[in-house]
């Protein structure tokens, strides 16, 4: 999944007054683009959310555990080696993919604040398509060589899958967690239609309509589509990280605080929904109140890292450990259930420990090696379109 990097071009209002425009030429640093009304209003870039860094990266981790030690047995869908001792320990672990929502639903307005439309599709291009790109090509070629049935794509569902657009086409996922993406995408085009049409000033209002629509929608008989375009069944966790982004920047109101509140209750009721679904297809308890729990925490934990603005000793670090948590998420599932599809009992913690050792080390060599260099000449690229500094992506 797409977790963005926090090296934002953002506008809005600002929280406190140290983040208020102290000079141009902090802007023209920045390589944000400069105009009259940026100059007049914009606040300065804000300073990079390090333990956001390493809050993303234990959100994937935890997805890697549940997928090796959890979701990958059940049934002897993809491995029938089990994991019951300390295994079922990480059923919950599917949750990082609700956090990885939340933290996007915070990052993504705070980076494209200020953007054109233009620059925000552009941004998330040159962010989005270097690793998944790769990514798609290794867990075909491995899979088609090495894998079960079960993990065989043809020829033209792998060509579909470099769109990232094969769930909105009906041809199925590379790999299963591609289903993210298309989540990422649909808060995206949210994102971009409050850009086009001058909303993003007033956000809350199109995150107000999103909220009733999405209690609405499961009750209105409209079909799974209507519900998976409108993002409908994991809304409220996009929702609660946007809300804190205008706690964050813009400041407290009482229809943000409401605003927040109702996405609390919504991802409860979305959690519930999405447990009932897991108890049918694994036969594990999953106890609403430990989901009611869990969302809390996620969203509690979120706030007071932003709020309070961690300062990490090793802020490069941190943000290394950050760049590595997409092509990480990208990579493990199918990769992993390749390696443990060939352990026995006696094996099976040492495959596992080793094949995550193994896809850690290859999402280092991806971002330093692969999508870095690519970024930059995609940046360019559009800088030359453009005729203007190279647009940074968040």
């Amino acid at each position: 999944m797409a977790i963005p990097e926090y090296k934002a071009c953002a506008g809005g209002e600002s929280r406190t007054e140290h983040r208020r425009v102290r000079s141009s030429s902090a802007h023209s640093r920045s390589g944000c683009r400069m105009t009259p009304q940026t100059l007049a209003a914009r606040p300065d870039r804000p300073r990079r959310l390090e333990a956001l860094d390493l809050l993303r990266f234990m959100a994937a981790v935890s997805v890697v555990l549940y997928h090796y030690l959890f979701r990958g047995w059940q049934n002897n869908e993809f491995f029938s080696v089990r994991f019951d001792r300390g295994g079922e320990d990480f059923r919950y672990g599917y949750l990082g993919v609700e956090l990885f929502f939340v933290i996007s639903g915070f990052v993504i307005p705070l980076s494209c604040d200020g953007r054109s439309p233009r620059e925000f599709v552009q941004s998330r291009i040159t962010r989005l398509y270097p690793a998944y790109v790769l990514a798609v090509l290794l867990t075909w070629g491995v899979t088609s060589l090495f894998g079960s049935r079960t993990l065989h794509f043809s020829i033209v569902e792998m060509l579909v899958n470099l769109t990232m657009f094969q769930q909105f086409l009906g041809v199925r996922n590379v790999d299963g967690v591609y289903w993210t993406l298309t989540r990422e995408l649909l808060f995206y085009v949210f994102i971009y239609l409050c850009l086009w049409r001058g909303w993003a000033r007033r956000i809350e209002v199109p995150l107000a309509i999103w909220t009733l629509w999405s209690f609405a929608a499961p009750f209105l008989r409209l079909g799974k589509v209507a519900i998976v375009l409108t993002n409908a069944d994991y809304s409220g966790y996009f929702i609660a990280g946007s809300t804190l982004f205008l706690l964050y920047r813009r400041g407290r109101s009482a229809f943000r605080l409401a605003l927040l509140g109702g996405a609390l209750a919504l991802m409860h009721l979305q959690a519930a929904w999405k447990a009932d679904r897991l108890i049918e297809a694994t036969g594990h308890a999953h106890p609403w109140w430990l989901l009611v729990l869990i969302n809390s925490a996620m969203v509690a934990g979120v706030a007071v890292l932003v709020f309070k603005e961690f300062r990490l000793w090793g802020g490069a670090v941190s943000a290394e450990i950050g760049a590595m948590t997409y092509p990480l998420y990208l990579l493990h599932a199918h990769l992993g259930y390749v390696a443990l599809s060939r352990a026995s009992d006696a094996t099976k913690w040492f495959v596992a420990t080793g094949t995550f050792a193994a896809v850690l080390l290859l999402s280092w060599f991806i971002v330093r090696y692969w999508e870095r260099p690519l970024q930059r000449r995609i940046r360019a690229l559009f800088a030359r379109s453009a005729d203007r500094p190279p647009v940074l992506a968040p």
